[in-house]
């Protein structure tokens, strides 16, 4: 998808009804994503050593290394956003296009990140303000696995029956 088709991947007007939530909620998950992701970034150093504090590390670990890991997974997440962003603009676009794939991807991402999420919210590393972010950001992804499991839009994307009769 080159850049002049980024709008034809965004929600619009004219989607049919049952496929508007659809855009919508894939595109407020990914800006929660963009937003948490700048967040993590600008407080890097902060969080970093609020999971440091938190980390059960067995002795004689060495700690510079291990703090070296956290702020290579900050850069981590920045670059998984860009790489993820790119995928929902052209899910969006094959969406609307009426691509079978693109419906059964958002099927998964919805399935994934809900995984994912309660993955961390399980996990003590991470401050509240992550916690309550990743609470509504499942939110968003358990509304998307509602709608995408609606029966109008299942039948939108229903694989093809071939009539064998002549």
């Amino acid at each position: 998808m080159d850049v002049r088709n980024i709008r034809k991947a965004l929600p619009n007007a004219e989607d049919p009804p049952e496929l508007r939530p659809v855009f919508y909620l894939l595109f407020a998950n990914l800006g929660m994503s963009i937003v948490l992701t700048v967040l993590v970034f600008v407080f890097r150093d902060s969080l970093v050593d609020y999971q440091l504090a938190h980390a059960q590390l067995p002795p004689g670990t060495n700690v510079e290394a291990f703090r070296s890991a956290l702020h290579q997974q900050v850069w981590l997440r920045v670059a998984g956003v860009v790489l993820v962003s790119a995928v929902y603009l052209r899910i969006g676009y094959r969406l609307r296009q009426g691509h079978r794939a693109a419906y059964r991807r958002v099927l998964w991402v919805s399935i994934a990140g809900l995984l994912g999420l309660v993955s961390l919210l399980l996990s003590p590393g991470y401050p509240l303000w992550m916690h309550v972010e990743q609470v509504v950001q499942g939110a968003v992804l358990a509304a998307l696995l509602w709608f995408v499991t609606r029966p109008a839009l299942r039948a939108r994307f229903a694989k093809k029956q071939l009539d064998w009769r002549v």
